[in-house]
């Protein structure tokens, strides 16, 4: 799960960051994505 492995970062005093890459686009940082209780997540 992306928030537990965000807590182990963050424990290290590192910051989790998400960035999805498309052809012909600029990267995409998705923000807030790690804070999502696990009860909220949706299987995709």
């Amino acid at each position: 799960m992306l928030s537990t492995l965000r807590k182990y970062i963050v424990a290290m005093g590192g910051e989790l960051r998400l960035v999805v890459e498309f052809l012909n686009r600029p990267p995409l940082t998705l923000v807030g994505i790690s804070e999502i209780e696990e009860s909220e997540e949706v299987a995709i």
